[in-house]
């Protein structure tokens, strides 16, 4: 990371495409741009070679796969990307997105309860989490993501109360008569999320009700694909308001309007209303209460949020269980008769309508793009940047809180231990084991697994990884594991020298020397190092002391004499790491003939990138 400004990688929808994701993207980007970030876009619909757009965007193809993914790793490393942000619904990306080589930091919307498995089982990887409200933020906290909210923005400059005169002009340009009650709306006709057949049914109702000369003007493409959207038409039809309810010309997917045009819209409006049955934000509720326009929605989501104190929130009467994405969870419909009642009260009483436009206004100056950068985006990328640069930092995994050092093999063990279960999954675990830790290291293994097992006992012999290794225990507040700052060796001996690998692997210190590895180059001068002295004490008389049922063991290269040495009687399980860059093929055939003789005995046919693999033996 150079000077003290974190280099980004955007992941998103190309800020020149007119939707909600690709305008959020074009508001934050180019604004840290012009701060002196160094940003780079990887949008989903950009194609071709790195290029600049609108003299401010540098522009990444998307890649061969959804969401182009599959070139993000290239990207972060050619690039030299310190992090990835990524704004886009989280359920949509797939389970490798923490693994990428860079820190991920989800912008995310949660527009409804609860937060579902994938969401959770993806968002506890992230580096940090960001979220557009305060409902997300809650509702995350709720299965144990920390989350940061940094609400959407709007352009206050551009979303402002017009003039008289240019309103009435406008009403002329939009065929609105200009003695009409006008109820709005924007939003996309897909799926059901807007609810806009219980919309119409609500205008139909009000119409009925008061006799008003009122119009609803839905800004959206009144005739979708079929299965996908409804037949606005049709419903304004059948519910007999059809020539009450207006579309506009054009359909809005193919030909969007910008900012300004939607500016000159909202300001034809009386009032805003939303029947959303969910909202991860609703920025049209931002944007039409900018230009003065108060706005009536549901109780539900993150909508009530942007309009209480100055506008009209309705009570959701009922429910649904959502279908048509993969999370399952509620969504909230708007009571029908206390929306009508919310409607005539906007109509009937002007200087109140008046009065919360104006209030409207001032409140979404506090959400002007300009302070939201400045005083939200601008705070968290200089504490991530401070994060990321200190010694340490602390990180989440599985509602387990680590402080890990930046710049070590310390994270990638957090990931693969904690969150991939490398562990975990091969093993038994039950209430009555008493496990052995043999390479403690910060604690990963036997914090992961302190709340399924009796005890575990945790030997780590590098005083930096013993110092963490309490450290992370404390802060967990785990009573079950017993720490202790020395070596298992199958020896009688006391002390042991420990060689110290330098090279950034914390996990690398070893009780081996050979010569065609780190610790054998370390020992002839070819590269920096040191070794130290450290307690031991033997394998056995642990065993036998606490009464040990199950080992693990990662002790870079000593696994080969402690199987040698081991008494199994009382054993019923051993999960090791074998390290062929220290110990080599012969011994580990070897050595897996040996645990036969004992054990059922699986032996890994991955081998990593370091040359380790790991062997699960259960007794026969």
């Amino acid at each position: 990371m150079e000077g003290n400004k974190t280099k980004i990688l955007w992941s998103s929808v190309t800020p020149t495409v007119e939707s909600g994701y690709g305008r959020v993207t074009r508001e934050i980007v180019s604004r840290l741009i012009d701060g002196g970030y160094d940003v780079m876009n990887h949008g989903y619909q950009t194609r071709g070679k790195l290029h600049t757009v609108d003299g401010t965007f540098k522009m990444l193809d998307c890649g061969g796969t959804k969401y182009g993914v599959n070139v993000i790793p290239e990207y972060a490393k050619k690039y030299k990307r310190d992090i990835l942000i990524t704004l886009f619904d989280p359920w949509i990306f797939p389970d490798n997105m923490p693994y990428l080589g860079i820190p991920w930091i989800p912008y995310i919307p949660i527009d409804a309860e609860p937060v579902s498995w994938i969401q959770y089982n993806l968002l506890k990887k992230a580096f940090k989490v960001v979220c557009f409200s305060e409902f997300a933020k809650k509702e995350l906290e709720k299965v144990g993501v920390k989350a940061v909210n940094i609400p959407h923005g709007v352009d206050t400059n551009v979303f402002t109360p017009f003039s008289k005169e240019e309103k009435i002009k406008l009403r002329e340009k939009f065929h609105i008569p200009q003695d009409a009650f006008l109820i709005g709306t924007n939003g996309a006709n897909q799926w059901n999320r807007k609810d806009f057949p219980r919309m119409i049914r609500i205008f139909s109702k009000f119409i009925k009700k008061t006799k008003a000369n009122a119009y609803l003007y839905i800004q959206a493409n009144p005739n979708g694909k079929a299965g996908r959207a409804y037949n606005l038409s049709l419903l304004a039809q059948l519910y007999g308001v059809k020539d009450r309810v207006k579309f506009p010309e054009k359909n809005p997917a193919n030909f969007p309007m910008h900012n300004k045009g939607m500016a000159k819209m909202y300001n034809t409006f009386d009032v805003y209303l939303s029947t959303s049955r969910a909202e991860g934000c609703g920025l049209p509720i931002l944007e039409a209460q900018a230009c003065g326009v108060p706005a009536i929605v549901p109780d539900n989501s993150a909508q009530p949020e942007w309009v209480k104190g100055h506008g009209w929130v309705v009570p959701c009467s009922d429910h649904i269980v959502v279908l048509t994405t993969p999370q399952h969870n509620k969504w909230y419909l708007i009571d029908i008769d206390e929306c009508v009642a919310d409607l005539e009260d906007a109509y009937k009483h002007t200087k109140k309508r008046e009065k919360y436009g104006r209030m409207a206004r001032e409140a979404m100056l506090d959400y002007d793009w300009d302070k939201i950068v400045i005083e939200k985006w601008i705070p968290f990328l200089d504490q991530v940047h401070k994060e990321m640069t200190a010694r340490t930092r602390k990180m989440w995994a599985e509602n387990k809180v680590f402080t890990v050092r930046n710049g070590t093999i310390d994270v990638a063990l957090v990931n693969m231990i904690v969150l991939r279960g490398e562990y975990s999954q091969l093993i038994k675990l039950s209430k009555d084991d008493v496990w052995l830790d043999i390479g403690g290291h910060i604690g990963t293994f036997a914090i992961d697994i302190a709340d399924k097992v009796k005890k575990v006992y945790s030997f780590e012999p590098e005083r930096k990884n013993f110092e963490l290794l309490k450290q992370n225990v404390e802060e967990n507040k785990i009573k079950n594991i017993s720490i202790f700052n020395k070596a298992i060796v199958g020896s009688e001996d006391k002390e042991i020298e420990l060689l110290i690998n330098g090279s950034g692997n914390t996990g690398g210190h070893s009780l081996i020397s050979v010569k065609d590895n780190y610790i054998g180059k370390l020992l002839s001068g070819e590269v920096e190092g040191v070794s130290t002295t450290v307690q031991c004490e033997n394998i056995n008389d642990t065993i036998k002391r606490y009464k040990i049922n199950k080992i693990k063991m990662d002790c870079e290269g000593a696994e080969y004499d402690l199987i040698k040495a081991m008494d199994f009687k009382g054993i019923d399980e051993i999960i090791l790491e074998y390290h062929f860059n220290i110990l080599g093929l012969e011994k580990y055939q070897e050595l897996v003939d040996y645990l036969k003789e004992t054990f059922n005995v699986k032996a890994s046919n991955i081998i990593n990138v370091t040359g380790q693999t790991k062997i699960y033996c259960v007794k026969k």
